[in-house]
C-alpha cells in the first residue's frame, strides 16, 4: 500500500494506492488515473486507486494550466492546516538559510517570516527564490503545514513567487519592533511566530538550572 498527497495546482488531496508499482514512484511524478474512487478521510476528499483503477505516468503538459488570478487571494491569518490552491500578497519580514540533513545528503532550506495586513506567518522553502527582507511578493503554489504545533507556509519547486508593488503591507520594522502584547491575548490567539511579551517571573519549574 502506498499513501501520499496528490495535487494538480488547484488543490491537494490524500491518496491511497493498493497495488503500486514495485519500482515505486518519486515525488513530482505526474500520473494519469482512470476509474479511481473518491471517498472522505477526516472530512477531506481522499482518492483511492484500487484493482479497477488504471494508473500510469503522464507528462507535465497534461496538467491543467492554472491562472494565478483565478485563485482566491487569502489573508495569512485565514490560512489553516492543509490549505492550498490560494495566492497571498505579503512582505518578507526576515529570511535566512539553514543546512539540514535529508537522508545522506545536506540540503539548504530557506526559512523566515511573512506579514500582511491580517497577520504574520512563518514560511520555509526548499527552492531559492532570491527572497530578501523587505520584498513585497505574491506567492502562488504554496501550502500550509503544521510544524511543532504552529502553522507554516511551505514552498517548493512548484511554487511561483513574483515581486509586486504593495505599499500598504507592513514593513519588517512594524513586525519585529511591535509593542509587547498581553499574555491573555497571546494565549487566546495560540501564540505566533513573532510575538513580544513582558511579564513578571512568578515561579520556576525544575529542572530550570537556576
Amino acid at each position: 500500500v502506498l499513501s501520499g498527497l496528490l495535487s494538480d495546482g488547484t488543490a491537494t488531496v490524500r491518496f491511497t494506492w493498493w497495488d503500486p508499482p514495485r519500482e515505486g514512484i518519486d515525488r513530482g511524478t505526474v500520473l494519469r488515473a482512470v476509474g479511481p474512487e473518491v471517498g472522505e478521510y477526516r472530512g477531506r476528499p481522499e482518492v483511492t486507486f484500487g484493482w479497477k483503477s488504471r494508473v500510469g505516468p503522464a507528462s507535465e503538459a497534461e496538467l491543467p494550466r492554472v491562472d494565478p488570478a483565478e485563485l482566491p487571494l487569502r489573508g495569512l491569518r485565514t490560512l489553516g492546516p492543509a490549505d492550498d490552491g490560494f495566492r497571498i500578497r505579503a512582505r518578507i519580514v526576515r529570511v535566512a538559510e539553514r543546512s539540514v540533513a535529508v537522508g545522506e545528503e545536506r540540503r539548504v532550506v530557506h526559512e523566515g517570516l511573512l506579514a500582511d495586513r491580517s497577520g504574520v506567518l512563518a514560511f520555509s522553502s526548499w527552492s531559492d527564490f532570491g527572497l530578501r527582507a523587505g520584498d513585497a511578493v505574491e506567492i502562488v503554489g504554496g501550502y500550509v503545514r503544521t510544524f511543532r504545533g504552529a502553522h507554516q507556509l511551505a514552498l517548493d519547486e512548484r511554487s511561483a513567487v513574483r515581486r509586486i508593488d504593495e505599499p500598504g503591507l507592513p514593513s519588517p520594522g512594524d513586525v519585529l519592533d511591535a509593542p509587547p502584547r498581553r499574555m491573555a491575548e497571546v494565549e487566546t490567539d495560540g501564540g505566533g511566530p513573532s510575538v513580544s511579551v513582558e511579564g513578571r517571573v512568578v515561579g520556576l519549574l525544575p529542572p530550570s538550572g537556576l
